[in-house]
């Protein structure tokens, strides 16, 4: 799908454009689904973030549509790329600016439940390249309400159950970005960058909850419950990469590393109060998470003659999870506390994943294209809790086959296509 050609993209964030591509599609939560999947991989460049792992719907509010050049939809992905998602894998492709000079674009938008504003600046000249770019939005004026009535019949007794709430919510979402370019020789690049998002979210909702047993109200089975909620993260993805090209064309050596980070904390407060308003108990609950992920990662092609390709390369992913959260209760005054019973822990996750695969390109006379490669995952874990020490969670390995065969006639691609994930 290529997003820079639609002018109605403009002003809105990566969902907007996830919208309008073939075979996707994208709730009004920003769930991105691929072909009634929601166990997809989505790459920006080429390359995975821990904002992504840690929620799709919230990383395609941070980036800009104006800044998304294509969206590729991989549904039946070769052996070059990683084994998760099931579904397929969604890869945005940004924009890059390789005029020589200075250059410098601002957009904005303003609406009556958001508003956006970006800035991107580039400088080249001769072999070098400085791209500099931030891009902020708020969101507001985000009403819900709800209504619920149930009634129940038991021995005779009927019980009425209503329920009605309203909530709002805010929000802040940032991303800002700083890139490198330098051309070492004619057939050597070298390209690095740094990615900061920054998200800020609130919400308050308040919950009235009245039991009517045989036309008369329950004092005791009715309440009311406020909630005061945050949502706030900050990712930082920082890469370097390297390309050598050779005179034989399509034949490529690369070297890609990436380091990822995302901090989250996600927490609420909750009153509970009788009929009459009179503040009964407090509850809070806080829970903070840390992901980081360090890729290492090459890969080499060369052509065959001239319609055979030959591709290779080996993978290695390093992750760490850290999760704390608490559940504390409190009455009317007074701190909180933590009880043995409510819900607490602390989580140390490690995983590190070896990976290598092959694969191989024909092409017949005919136009016919056959494609197949194999993938091996080892994947290690070591897992623990503070409450209970280690998990047992064994190593494993997998290996993933891909055979793909295309035929495209007269504009159209006919596919037959087998894939392990």
């Amino acid at each position: 799908y290529n997003a820079e050609k639609d002018i109605t993209a403009k002003g809105g964030d990566a969902a907007d454009v996830l919208r309008k591509v073939p075979l996707l599609t994208v709730d009004l939560d920003g769930n991105v689904s691929l072909r009634g999947s929601q166990n997809i991989r989505v790459l920006i460049n080429n390359k995975p973030s821990t904002i992504i792992a840690s929620s799709v719907a919230d990383a395609l509010k941070q980036i800009p549509a104006d800044q998304i050049k294509t969206v590729e939809v991989i549904t039946s992905p070769s052996a070059k790329y990683d084994a998760e998602g099931s579904g397929g894998i969604i890869n945005i492709i940004t924009k890059k600016n390789n005029l020589q000079g200075l250059s410098l674009n601002i957009d904005g938008g303003l609406g009556n439940r958001g508003s956006m504003l970006g800035l991107n600046g580039s400088y080249r000249k001769g072999k070098g390249g400085v791209t500099l770019g931030g891009f902020g939005r708020g969101i507001y004026n985000t009403v819900t309400t709800s209504t619920l009535e149930q009634t129940s019949i038991v021995n005779g007794v009927s019980t009425l159950t209503k329920q009605s709430g309203d909530g709002s919510s805010q929000g802040l979402f940032g991303q800002y970005n700083l890139g490198f370019d330098y051309d070492l020789a004619k057939n050597q690049s070298l390209t690095a960058g740094v990615r900061y998002g920054v998200r800020n979210f609130t919400t308050q909702q308040d919950l009235v909850t009245q039991l009517y047993s045989n036309g008369i109200l329950n004092t005791d089975g009715s309440s009311r419950r406020d909630v005061d909620a945050k949502n706030n993260s900050g990712t930082v993805d920082v890469n370097l990469d390297y390309l050598h090209t050779f005179k034989k064309p399509q034949q490529e050596w690369s070297i890609s590393t990436l380091y990822s980070r995302n901090d989250l904390a996600n927490n609420f407060d909750a009153n509970l109060m009788n009929p009459g308003g009179e503040l009964l108990n407090r509850q809070r609950n806080l829970n903070s998470n840390l992901n980081q992920e360090f890729t290492f990662q090459s890969d080499y092609q060369t052509p065959i003659k001239k319609n055979q390709m030959l591709e290779f390369g080996a993978k290695g992913i390093f992750r760490e999870v850290n999760s704390d959260y608490k559940f504390l209760l409190a009455g009317p005054n007074g701190g909180f506390t933590t009880e043995i019973n409510q819900p607490q822990g602390e989580l140390t996750y490690h995983q590190n994943i070896a990976a290598a695969y092959s694969s191989y390109t024909y092409t017949t006379k005919k136009r016919y294209t056959f494609k197949g490669g194999l993938r091996y995952e080892h994947t290690f874990i070591d897992a623990s809790t503070k409450e209970g020490g280690p998990i047992g969670v064994g190593d494993y390995g997998v290996l993933v086959p891909s055979i793909n065969a295309s035929k495209t006639i007269k504009g159209t691609t006919f596919k037959l296509a087998y894939n392990k994930r």
